[in-house]
């Protein structure tokens, strides 16, 4: 019994199984243990310092984005002065008005416009007889446009542009049938002394209000002619003394407009003979004569002629306008965009539908090859292609010809790089007009830009195929 006790104790030592007290211990072993936070740190950390080294070794280039086709140069608003050749006519005796075109109203010479009577007994009849008879279509119409053109103009701080207009309202209802009223009623009468009517002596077209600018031209302009706050006018009164304005005649269609410069507008619009012109007040488009002269104050001012559309402002002394800088539409490019590159020219006549006829010669003997080339520009005489296309004096044959044509000839051609699949790509301009900053390219020019297309904002250090970072 002792003996098997003492063989199950040798067998557990050997097996190392620990059953009492005393027996050696064996270390337990474990596999490797992998921090995943920290590797994740040192990843971010690396592609950080990967991405600082990259960012500071890539080229640093802005970039542009062409905007649809306009003018190079932004419209500018003016407020510009009315000048016109105008004749006044003033009351030869005291009296009560009567008005017998309407404001606008074109008359010819010996026309009776106003009338004005003394003692008011012929004035009283003609308005008790204007209050008796229905307006005609003709004189509702013209009533309902004269309010309307009194409600636009209408403003709440100047309550007075209500009494300027009386005079035209008044007018505009008794056109045409005053006349008769008064000649009816002044039938089988005696002349009266006391009632003295007003021809025409000059044709034109009738005004009824004055204000001091009759006379002037925009030489005779100065600031203070602009300030519209001071502006005043004296229209026709109902009870007028000799000597008070009764109306006035402007006597040709040729009228000027007055703008006020600055020493660089009037630089830049004394290059010009002519500019486009938008009218606010009803939009109206037109071209004028344009020329910069020094004003009294000797200040610069536009001028603008026009022959045309003068019965639209007869009763304006001043109007807004829109100045159309230039007639030319583009694409508008900055400056620093612009690069040249060079090209071989190539006369029209010498491509085929396959490309160029190259001519080589083989111990005397002549043999073509068909050559293909982008033409990168054209014009009415040559072709433009890249000058890797084409050695310096390779031969081109003219097909169905004998001539031949040695490539020689090179132009610079002013161009932009744009931005295609990571590549600079040269894309020709043809420059129509330019400012201090910016050019203006013709549209539909051969490979050129197209709106929305992006290019480099500065081409200086880049070259035509060059891979952007």
């Amino acid at each position: 019994m002792n003996r098997s006790r003492s063989k199950k104790m040798m067998n557990a030592r050997g097996s190392g199984t620990v059953e009492k007290e005393g027996a050696r211990i064996l270390p337990f072993r474990h596999g490797i243990n992998i921090n995943i936070g920290l590797v994740i740190f040192i990843f971010i950390f690396l592609y950080l310092i990967y991405s600082l080294i990259h960012f500071a070794a890539r080229d640093n280039y802005t970039t542009f984005q062409v905007a649809m086709p306009g003018p190079l140069s932004e419209d500018l608003s003016y407020q510009a002065i009315i000048l016109r050749q105008e004749d006044v006519t003033e009351a030869e005796h005291a009296g009560y008005v009567d008005l017998y075109v309407q404001e606008g109203g074109r008359v010819s010479v010996g026309v009776d416009i106003a009338s004005v009577d003394e003692i008011g007994t012929y004035s009283a009849q003609i308005r008790e007889a204007m209050t008796e008879r229905e307006l005609t279509k003709e004189e509702q119409l013209r009533l309902k446009t004269a309010l309307k053109e009194l409600s636009d103009s209408y403003r709440g701080m100047n309550f007075s542009s209500v009494y300027e207009r009386k005079s035209m309202l008044r007018s505009a209802v008794l056109e045409n049938s005053v006349s008769e009223l008064y000649g009816e009623i002044l039938a089988g009468t005696p002349a009266a002394d006391f009632f003295h009517v007003s021809e025409c002596t000059a044709t034109g077209m009738v005004t009824y209000y004055r204000d001091g600018y009759e006379t002037k031209t925009v030489k005779d302009l100065t600031a203070a002619d602009f300030d519209t706050a001071k502006y005043s006018r004296e229209t026709t009164q109902d009870l007028v003394a000799a000597g008070d304005f009764l109306y006035k005649t402007v006597t040709s269609e040729a009228w000027s407009l007055g703008v006020p410069l600055t020493a660089e507008e009037a630089a830049e619009y004394g290059k010009v003979t002519a500019l486009g012109v938008t009218f606010l007040k009803n939009g109206l488009n037109t071209t004028a004569a344009a020329s910069v002269v020094t004003g009294a104050d000797g200040a610069y001012y536009l001028k603008l002629d026009l022959g045309r559309y003068l019965i639209r402002f007869i009763s304006d002394r001043y109007t807004m306008i829109r100045i159309r800088r230039t007639e030319e539409n583009g694409y508008k490019l900055p400056k620093t965009a612009l690069t040249k590159e060079s090209f071989c020219m190539i006369p029209r006549e010498y491509l085929t539908d396959a490309g160029f006829i190259q001519v080589n010669y083989d111990d005397g003997r002549e043999n073509v090859q068909t050559v293909k080339a982008d033409v990168v520009f054209e014009d009415e005489k040559y072709y433009y292609v890249s000058q890797t296309a084409f050695a310096g004096g390779t031969i081109l044959a003219r097909p169905d010809s004998a001539e031949r044509y040695t490539v020689r000839l090179t132009a610079e051609l002013d161009g932009v790089f744009k931005i295609s699949k990571g590549f600079t790509e040269f894309c020709p301009v043809v420059i129509v007009a330019e400012s201090d900053d910016y050019v203006l390219s013709a549209q539909n020019v051969r490979n050129g830009v197209s709106a929305y297309d992006t290019i480099l904002l500065n081409a200086a250090g880049y070259k035509s195929g060059q891979i952007l970072q």
